[in-house]
């Protein structure tokens, strides 16, 4: 269990998969930023009302694009070690 753990840690390291992983976040992240608090940041009242939950906007994305990425790393590594 804990090999599993720290394996998946380090596909979640990777430097590809944490570039990755954050420009989906950038581009995801605004769009939905804008879309759910458009008008409040308009408005230019910041507020953590409104601050947290367009945060975790990013950080949706970010979790999203990092686990299908570790997924598919882990998919391609088992057919590899089947190979003979």
């Amino acid at each position: 269990m804990r090999g599993r753990l720290v394996s998946y840690l380090a596909y979640c390291l990777e430097r590809d998969t944490l570039l990755r992983s954050s420009k989906t976040a950038l581009v995801v992240g605004t769009i939905l930023a804008i879309i759910n608090h458009g008008q409040e940041m308009l408005a230019g009242r910041p507020s953590p009302s409104w601050i947290i939950p367009m945060l975790v906007s990013f950080l949706v994305p970010f979790s999203v694009a990092t686990y299908s990425q570790v997924q598919g790393k882990r998919q391609r590594d088992r057919q590899y070690a089947a190979l003979p």
